[in-house]
């Protein structure tokens, strides 16, 4: 099964390996191109998790074809958007005992149309994890994805790409070696970097961006796990801290204040916004 994907090189050795070592993550998010269909694939990566053994149950695998195994949930869009009513269904479902003590999958199609209310309900399974609860989240556009979810799950491209090469030079790199070595005391050096006339609100922004896809490679990092966007090998000059909880955070405190770089805030504002976020007094 996990083979079709093979030229998808990223999404094959990070599944491979899960699988190899027997450490399948409470929570993934596949983001995936026009050149995957979305059905089928959703009923792969379920066969993949299930059959980690290796093993050919057919009559298990024509059970989740038929959607009659009723250890997984698919939610799709009502509508624009997942409901709350969706998510209420599926926490009330999964809150009963397997009826053969297997794990339980949701696939939650099309993450990108979770809102803010069925985002936050469905929150608390991801920030809570049952040992035999996993939930896989599909979307076209991770970037459209609420960002707590995302930063939450281990996060795989089936998007042919090339990583990105941080350097030395970049701002990303001073700016996350800032960070990481001078943690709330960071302040003064972030403000005297970018104060810079050369460099836009704009590029401030898209900057940030990047640090925050850069963050959730770092959590992937904790994972035992390959990075996808970005090639960090520049950043084990950098003590930086690995606690995965930390890491999280300044993904969430970072996407939190990212838009209000689109209008008026000062960047001094914003970037104290962010640091106090992340280390407060300490």
């Amino acid at each position: 099964m996990l083979d079709k994907y093979k030229d998808y090189e990223n999404f094959y050795k990070i599944m491979k390996n899960c699988i190899n070592d027997h450490k399948i993550s409470h929570a993934y998010m596949f983001e995936v191109d026009e050149s995957i269909d979305i059905e089928e694939f959703k009923y792969d990566i379920v066969k993949i998790i299930i059959t980690k053994d290796g093993s050919e149950n057919l009559d298990l695998l024509e059970l989740i074809d038929s959607n009659n195994y009723p250890n997984i949930r698919f939610i799709s869009p009502d509508g624009q958007f997942i409901k709350k009513n969706q998510i209420e269904e599926l926490q009330n479902d999964f809150s009963k005992e397997s009826f053969d003590n297997k794990t339980k999958i949701y696939v939650v199609l099309g993450a990108d149309k979770l809102n803010k209310v069925s985002a936050n309900k469905i929150l608390k399974f991801l920030e809570e994890p049952s040992s035999d609860i996993i939930a896989l989240f599909i979307t076209n556009n991770k970037y459209a994805v609420i960002d707590t979810i995302k930063s939450r799950c281990i996060n795989i491209s089936l998007k042919k790409q090339e990583k990105k090469v941080l350097n030395e030079d970049s701002f990303e790199y001073k700016i996350i070696n800032i960070i990481e070595t001078k943690k709330n005391k960071s302040l003064y050096l972030l403000y005297e970097l970018l104060n810079n006339d050369e460099i836009t609100r704009d590029d401030i922004r898209n900057i940030f961006i990047n640090i925050s896809q850069i963050y959730l490679d770092l959590i992937n990092i904790t994972n035992n796990i390959e990075t996808f966007f970005y090639d960090l090998s520049c950043l084990n000059q950098i003590r930086y801290d690995n606690n995965k909880e930390l890491l999280v955070k300044k993904v969430d405190v970072i996407n939190k204040y990212i838009d209000y770089l689109s209008v008026n805030i000062n960047i001094k504002t914003f970037i104290d916004e962010v640091i106090y976020g992340i280390y407060g007094g300490e």
